[in-house]
């Protein structure tokens, strides 16, 4: 009977061991190479209804046929964006749970409230930018003002008495507002609203004077002749407004201002599920009649990659602190 090495044995029986538990055990590479196999959420900090929401459905069913898995929305809106995205942070980072990130949520949000439930650079995974999409300055026609220099010239000899309209205390149309008040040296009053559909109203019966607007929906009204628009917060011209000023070309560079908003998912998401989605997402953005549409309601598309995007983000959280100190706007105001 031939003798046993034992030392032999024993290395033969752990490397076969070995062998059957890498084929019994998950691996991160393996579940991402079977990716998805259920339902995905993406989670909207905002209403049904809104912007924000339409164009998330519109890129949700593009992206389930691209995975062979529904991609259902769940909207989770409140206080400025931050419970839904605080939702997507807490979420398991197994790529089933997405979020749509927005200059709200991740700069100014975080950089005008003191506790916000997460942090934007450390508690997520960039996956791409969508899109970008720029205000425009409206005045009430009444005020026959046609430029800038005019509403500037105006407002300063009739100090005190113009009001601006807001979505609210802190929203966007508020701090730009106080911008462009600080920028230009004039003393227009804020009254917020309680969201952009009622102050926009106010704006078309003047009862305010001036306010921002997104370009899908002031073009109807600017169009209909109730409101100009004098100025646009992008680095170039908006198609549905070819003949209006961008903030630079006014003289008011301060007020290059866009709202942006992106895909993210929960930190720690394995880098073979980002980057499926990142290419999926990527080429829906970069079809045809997106980038149509896009032109059509005055967004820019983007499909950035995801490092990039977490660059945007650390950029636009520098930079909202800084307009926010320097504007000395507030959620109370």
């Amino acid at each position: 009977m031939p003798r046993i090495n034992w030392n032999t044995l024993c290395l033969c029986l752990l490397i076969v061991g070995g062998f059957v538990a890498g084929d019994c055990l998950p691996t991160k590479a393996g579940a991402a190479d079977n990716y998805p196999e259920r339902p995905i959420k993406i989670i909207v900090p905002a209403a049904a209804g809104g912007i924000t929401d339409v164009e998330t459905r519109r890129v949700a069913v593009r992206l389930s046929s691209a995975l062979g898995q529904p991609v259902v929305v769940d909207n989770r809106p409140g206080a400025n964006n931050t419970i839904g995205m605080a939702m997507v942070a807490k979420a398991p980072p197994d790529g089933y749970t997405l979020g749509v990130g927005s200059t709200s949520s991740l700069a100014a949000g975080p950089a005008l409230m003191a506790n916000v439930p997460y942090d934007p650079i450390r508690d997520f995974q960039p996956i791409t930018q969508t899109a970008r999409v720029a205000s425009v300055l409206l005045v009430n026609s009444t005020l026959n003002i046609r430029t800038i220099s005019e509403f500037v010239a105006y407002a300063k000899a009739n100090s005190g008495k113009l009001t601006y309209g807001s979505n609210g205390p802190g929203g966007a149309s508020h701090v730009l507002g106080e911008l462009f008040c600080k920028s230009t040296g004039i003393d227009v009053l804020h009254v917020p609203y309680k969201s952009q559909a009622p102050m926009l109203m106010a704006l078309l019966g003047n009862e305010t004077q001036m306010g921002f607007d997104y370009p899908v929906t002031a073009a109807q009204h600017v169009k209909s002749g109730k409101v100009r628009a004098l100025m646009v917060t992008g680095s170039k011209r908006v198609p549905l407004f070819p003949d209006v000023p961008t903030a630079a070309q006014v003289g008011l560079p301060d007020l290059e201002i866009y709202a942006t908003g992106g895909i993210l998912a929960p930190a720690g998401t394995p880098k073979e599920i980002v980057n499926r989605l990142h290419a999926e997402l990527v080429k829906i953005l970069r079809t045809p009649d997106m980038i149509a549409h896009y032109e059509e309601t005055g967004n820019e598309p983007v499909a950035n990659a995801p490092d990039e995007f977490r660059d945007h983000i650390a950029a636009e959280l520098k930079r909202w602190k800084q307009i926010v100190k320097r504007t000395g706007v507030s959620i109370t105001q």
